[in-house]
């Protein structure tokens, strides 16, 4: 009984890692459908229907984007652009509630008014990445941009900042 149980113990120890091995070979599209992400369109119909309410998409984005994914959840609504080498990655969050912004983030002000947090992410498994968080029209965006140097990737999302109406 003891070898039965110390035999299940170790099966199900070691069965994580085999998939974990197997997950190093994914492109960043097939790991963004595995967690959850569809084709943009249905994702932005999926979010209209749950949350019946209307959003500003920026009308500029980083880089010339391969795949266009997005995904919808109990916050809102998540797109990822994936640039044709995989290696570019812009995200943008829009959630219905307000988020806590770090401390450590440099406030800036829009033409607009409207008052952008940015936060450059530096311990990470990516370390070029930055965030920006904003409130505009009712609700809250935040974008972030893998690659770059930090004042071109702070330069290009607070463009993509300006570009949401």
């Amino acid at each position: 009984m003891r070898v039965l149980a110390l035999v299940l113990i170790i099966t199900f120890t070691l069965q994580p890692i085999s998939y974990a091995q197997d997950d190093l070979d994914f492109s960043f599209e097939q790991l963004y459908e595995r967690l959850g992400y569809t084709d943009l369109l249905t994702a932005l119909e999926q979010f209209d229907e749950t949350f019946n309410y209307d959003i500003s998409l920026p009308s500029k984005i980083p880089f010339r984007a391969d795949k266009y994914l997005g995904r919808v959840s109990e916050q809102g609504l998540s797109i990822a652009l994936i640039g044709e080498d995989d290696e570019r990655v812009f995200r943008i969050h829009i959630l219905k509630e307000s988020v806590e912004v770090p401390n450590m983030s440099e406030q800036r002000v829009l033409k607009d008014g409207t008052t952008v947090f940015l936060f450059d992410v530096e311990e990470s498994a990516d370390p070029y990445v930055s965030w920006l968080y904003m409130e505009k029209n009712d609700v809250t965006y935040s974008f972030v941009l893998n690659g770059y140097r930090p004042e071109i990737r702070h330069y290009k999302l607070m463009g993509i900042a300006e570009s949401v109406e």
